[in-house]
């Protein structure tokens, strides 16, 4: 098997023959000129995936999170969650004799097996308390064996759009660092793990989401007849009270400071930093030796498509969870957290969705964007 690691991706020619002998999707759907096939990489408490190829693809649409940091590419939690794969094709825009394609991946926990919980119920609080103690309360009753109804949507990741040359090297398509069919990829994933679930009576009742409201408005809005629809991603406070509306938080004690440009308001962690570089309490030269860059920190953070912007953004949580004094300043880490904590909110906010509602609501938005075009559904 072909190994990922975080300072490489897979060659043009690993690359190429992963795609070519991928087994048979689940489905593949066509809207307009886009093929869509959605591929199960691995079943929930499977112990080996469903084709060596597929966990390559998962693993290689991952090293996209490499954006924040050096995020792990694999984590406990893949061995009981279910992964999917969508792969899109269409023509190029710029490339019309090629042929384009996309990758969006998917991962789905459950609540039960091994380890215990999901990563939302670790990532977040609600006044201090563990989240997963008033979901027990408020959705089942002090269920003990409560966890075996929850699952979690996470690892959204993806590869972005590229062509084979007629030598057979993989080409990124010019100026396309997003995905063209982000939203409905996303959505077919979920449809087909919703009705999964239903055909298999798999014991599920909620999903949960850590998203960020910014991510399903750029990205996860489907285009439709009727308008804009994005699917209903509940806050968490409708189902569990209105009472803790405001009260559930990132937990920044774990993760949050280590990859704050995902955990944090990044408009507001920049606007907090640069604040503290025009008071002198961090120098330039603070900033250049931890975030590893050459021009002013406030003409920086002005272009997020420039390399330098994205060589920031992967080391600020050196910055952010630095440990003592902070090199070539008077301020600790933990006094420079202290202040983040007051005036940088959180970025993604938790979500709560019975998944009959969820259900109901993918398969809603697809219909709606189906009726956009001549469609065809092959069952494979």
């Amino acid at each position: 098997m072909t190994t990922i690691t975080a300072s490489h991706g897979l060659s043009s020619g690993a690359f190429r023959s992963l795609v070519d002998e991928l087994p048979s999707p689940l489905f593949v759907r066509v809207y307009g000129d886009a093929e869509f096939s959605v591929y199960r990489a691995k079943d929930f408490h499977a112990s080996t995936w469903e084709h060596d190829g597929l966990r390559e693809l998962v693993g290689e649409a991952r090293r996209s999170y490499l954006r924040y940091g050096a995020v792990p590419f694999w984590d406990q939690y893949d061995d009981k969650a279910a992964v999917y794969l969508a792969r899109v094709r269409y023509p190029g825009p710029r490339v019309s004799d090629r042929i384009v394609e996309e990758w969006l991946s998917l991962r789905f926990v459950p609540g039960d097996g091994v380890p215990h919980g999901t990563l939302d119920f670790d990532d977040c609080v609600c006044d201090g308390r563990p989240l997963a103690t008033l979901v027990q309360e408020r959705l089942y009753c002090a269920d003990p064996n409560f966890m075996r109804r929850v699952v979690s949507l996470s690892r959204i990741c993806k590869i972005t759009p590229y062509f084979f040359s007629e030598r057979g090297v993989r080409v990124s398509v010019p100026y396309s660092d997003r995905l063209r069919h982000t939203a409905v990829s996303f959505a077919l994933i979920n449809d087909c793990f919703s009705h999964d679930a239903l055909r298999r009576e798999l014991s599920y009742t909620h999903l949960t989401g850590l998203l960020r409201d910014d991510l399903m408005d750029s990205i996860l809005t489907l285009q439709t007849a009727r308008g804009d629809r994005v699917p209903t991603f509940s806050p968490a406070y409708e189902l569990l009270g209105d009472d803790v509306e405001g009260r559930i938080r990132i937990d920044r004690t774990v993760e949050a400071y280590r990859f704050p440009f995902y955990f944090l308001n990044s408009d507001e962690l920049f606007t907090a930093l640069e604040d503290l570089v025009c008071a002198g309490t961090l120098t330039e030269k603070t900033m250049r030796q931890y975030l590893r860059v050459s021009s002013r920190f406030a003409d920086v953070v002005r272009d997020c498509t420039t390399p330098a912007f994205r060589e920031m953004v992967r080391h600020l949580g050196l910055l952010t969870s630095a440990r003592g004094r902070i090199s070539g300043s008077n301020l600790t880490g933990a006094v420079l957290r202290a202040r983040l904590d007051r005036e940088v909110r959180d970025g993604p906010g938790l979500k709560i969705m019975t998944l009959a509602d969820w259900r109901r609501s993918v398969t809603s938005c697809l219909d709606e964007y189906a009726a956009h075009y001549a469609f065809e559904h092959t069952a494979v």
